[in-house]
């Protein structure tokens, strides 16, 4: 079950907001205590309540994978080893960028308790956001060698390989996504100054410009366009590969 979508709607909320302040007057505090659902929040409240069973359903189906890819017979080869890290993977991104809801239904937001929790949140959402979709093109990647050359590479259908790449992988992804976790924070915004939420609290102008139009391209092609036209490519160079050995 892939999490972009999501994750990309919880990315841009955190993004567009201009931090003034991280704390509320009392004037203010007073005014935020009495204030009402708005039209957009109670719609938001109903569209969540869909939340728990695609969270439950995704689940389900990335533990059969797990039990059926961590099978000896599958885990030992390379395919099998990045479909068995790939479930995992998607299971954890479920997890974490469902508990805000979860926590919300009980009227805890424990991501904006405080501004390490806040970073944290957002940079292990965007980790594994982004890992999910380059397990897949090292998927495809591995399929289109062992396509074209099925016994003279064998040391692509090792278990070794497709665990080195997937931490060389992850040390990219959390190199690109270091600075959430020391350059974000909790704070209100002028634009809603009742609702605490995550983005930059700096005022240096060169990150509030990376962070609102470098980062947000940088996540789009890197998670998105990037290894969809991989995987595409790949896809077609392996149906021709196949054709080529039919003959």
């Amino acid at each position: 079950m892939s999490t972009a979508t999501t994750d990309r709607a919880n990315y841009e909320t955190y993004t567009y907001y201009d931090l003034v302040t991280t704390t509320l007057p009392p004037i203010s505090l007073y005014a935020c205590q009495n204030e009402t659902l708005s039209s957009s929040d109670e719609i938001e409240n109903r569209i969540n309540i869909v939340v728990p069973y695609l969270v439950i359903l995704g689940i389900i189906g990335n533990g059969l994978s797990i039990l059926t890819f961590s099978q000896r017979k599958l885990r030992t080869l390379s395919c099998g080893c990045y479909l068995l890290l790939l479930a995992i993977s998607d299971t954890i991104a479920l997890l974490i960028i469902s508990r805000p809801y979860f926590f919300k239904q009980f009227g805890v937001e424990h991501h904006l308790n405080s501004s390490i929790l806040c970073g944290l949140h957002l940079f292990l959402t965007k980790l594994f956001d982004e890992l999910t979709p380059w397990l897949l093109v090292f998927v495809a990647c591995n399929r289109l060698v062992l396509s074209r050359y099925p016994r003279n590479h064998h040391c692509c259908q090792t278990s070794n390989s497709a665990l080195w790449s997937t931490f060389f992988l992850l040390i990219i992804i959390i190199l690109l996504n270091v600075h959430l976790l020391f350059g974000i924070g909790v704070g209100y915004s002028q634009f809603q100054p009742c609702k605490a939420v995550c983005g930059p609290l700096t005022k240096s102008p060169i990150y509030l410009f990376f962070y609102k139009n470098v980062s947000p391209i940088i996540d789009f092609l890197f998670s998105l366009i990037i290894p969809f036209c991989i995987v595409f490519i790949a896809n077609i160079f392996i149906l021709s590969n196949v054709r080529r050995a039919k003959r």
